[in-house]
């Protein structure tokens, strides 16, 4: 079982909660970025493989989509999850992939800590130079990039500051958790 996303996923024209009985996880490449520009929020561009399956989606919840991943997981890193008391604001990393499937480390800036929100937890502003060149901030599809602190999964991204694209949100990854038990 699984949890993605960090937020759940809308209708575009309603923005309301998609309700669905079942969902797949496809292969994906990103082909390129639209750029986060003030007012403006940026998206990855990709190009889905639907005979590469990797799961099924079984809820869509605020905390994120959770369901099965029924493919062979790649050889990557594990990391102990850190509760809220042991975030602290400051460096901090994202994991994402902005060209093709390559996951890489991008550095952001701990502003803010919130425990009382159930999913506006962590504020931060990215500062990774070359990701910033990329993307121009946080775009439309990092949704759900896992955030590390002093190798710790911490939580994963979920809302861009739309009016200061180099900000965005972050969920703990202990409220996602909490979601996927329930």
């Amino acid at each position: 079982f699984f949890g993605a996303l960090g937020h759940e996923i809308t209708e575009r024209t309603t923005k309301s909660r998609f309700d669905s009985e079942k969902g797949t996880i496809f292969s994906s490449k990103v082909t390129g970025i639209t750029k986060s520009r003030d007012g403006n929020p940026g998206e990855k561009n990709a190009k889905s493989d639907s005979s590469l399956v990797y799961g099924d989606v079984l809820e869509n919840t605020q905390s994120g989509i959770f369901g099965n991943y029924t493919s062979t997981l790649p050889n990557s890193k594990l990391y102990k999850v850190a509760t809220p008391d042991e975030i602290k604001r400051g460096n901090a990393k994202i994991l994402t992939v902005i060209s093709d499937n390559k996951v890489e480390e991008f550095d952001i800036n701990i502003i803010r800590i919130n425990k009382e929100s159930d999913t506006k937890n962590i504020l931060f502003e990215i500062t990774d130079k070359e990701l910033l060149e990329a993307t121009g901030g946080i775009v439309q599809g990092m949704s759900g990039s896992p955030i590390i602190q002093d190798d710790n999964i911490i939580g994963a991204v979920n809302f861009v500051l739309v009016e200061a694209p180099e900000k965005g949100y972050g969920i703990f990854i202990t409220n996602m958790l909490e979601e996927a038990e329930n």
